[in-house]
């Protein structure tokens, strides 16, 4: 006969996992408050799995993250040290726009892709150097959610929107859903060659407003 403590290690119900707040996803990302609410409303963890919803909202109005959509982000891998120029959009969890050529501005784990290509790839400041060829990636506190490489860009009243290139499977392998060093500063960082990784024991990855 089975070991009763044996048999219930195997067979009796588990007890089901927390749901981590924001102050814990902070802690284990090292993370800023702001940062963390920011990650957290776009349901970064969900496209870094299956699709589904890893962020909810407890009986307090308060955003939580599943166990295993906080397992994802904390193993997320850092860009290559090698990497090559970059240009990076911040972006905040999506909104609504009433825009002529979009319906939305940011990014959220349940957008299409063309809505994503749409709201992360404009309207931003013009740059003072040319990007085409540049690798294009758009951040949500520190995490790369969407990248390809800058084909056109198109400038009017003072901003511009890039045309991307995103068959490179070299690039999607490199960027997408890697960590980047995202300190204080304007919504478009321009990291030269092999800026922006991050330590093996740097986990400040995300401190944008």
């Amino acid at each position: 006969m089975a070991d009763i403590s044996e048999f219930e290690e195997r067979f009796a119900p588990q007890p089901f996992p927390e749901p981590a707040p924001p102050a814990v996803v902070a802690d284990a990302l090292g993370l800023s408050w702001r940062a963390t609410e920011n990650l957290l409303a776009a349901d970064v963890a969900a496209a870094l799995g299956d699709g589904d919803a890893t962020t909810f909202v407890n009986r307090r109005d308060s955003l939580v993250v599943s166990q295993e959509g906080l397992d994802r982000l904390r193993v997320a891998p850092s860009i290559p040290a090698d990497h090559e120029p970059l240009v990076c959009a911040r972006v905040r969890s999506v909104r609504a726009v009433d825009d002529s050529d979009r319906s939305y501005m940011g990014w959220h784990a349940r957008l299409t892709p063309e809505e994503v290509e749409l709201a992360v790839t404009r309207w931003w400041p013009v740059p003072k150097d040319d990007p085409v060829g540049r690798v294009f990636v758009a951040s949500v506190s520190g995490f790369i959610v969407h990248c390809g490489r800058i084909e056109d860009v198109h400038e009017d009243r003072g901003q511009v929107a890039y045309a991307l290139d995103t068959s490179d499977a070299r690039i999607t392998r490199d960027f997408w859903g890697r960590r980047i060093a995202s300190p204080r500063g304007g919504a478009i960082r321009y990291f030269a060659a092999g800026e922006g990784a991050l330590g093996a024991d740097d986990r400040h990855g995300g401190e944008e407003s």
